[in-house]
């Protein structure tokens, strides 16, 4: 649930614009295909292509607490964040957030 608030909010005021587009690295899927896979595993009762619920957990834990740090209107990624996203049109995340399209 946090997760897809996260999304709907991601213009840039709580999280950064474009945060659906960015890839998990370990997944190769956008946040986004990631949140339509989970849906269907809670849904379906069914892990898909999980291992775990636990694993699915972990993931969106990580990704809830990808940009929790704000400082005047530029978000900065986790260490989770660093080591586990790319955005699409950068190698890996810096500071600040390159999917930050403020």
């Amino acid at each position: 649930m946090a997760l897809t608030i996260n999304l709907h909010f991601s213009n840039g005021t709580i999280f950064p614009a474009g945060f659906g587009d960015v890839i998990i690295k370990n997944l190769n899927i956008t946040v986004s295909q990631f949140l339509t896979l989970v849906n269907n595993a809670i849904g379906n009762n069914s892990l898909g292509s999980f291992s775990s619920y636990s694993q699915i957990n972990e993931y969106a834990t990580g990704l809830n607490e990808s940009y929790d740090k704000e400082k005047d209107g530029i978000y900065y990624p986790s260490p989770w964040a660093n080591e586990n996203l790319i955005c699409p049109d950068k190698p890996k995340l810096s500071k600040p957030c390159p999917c930050n399209k403020k």
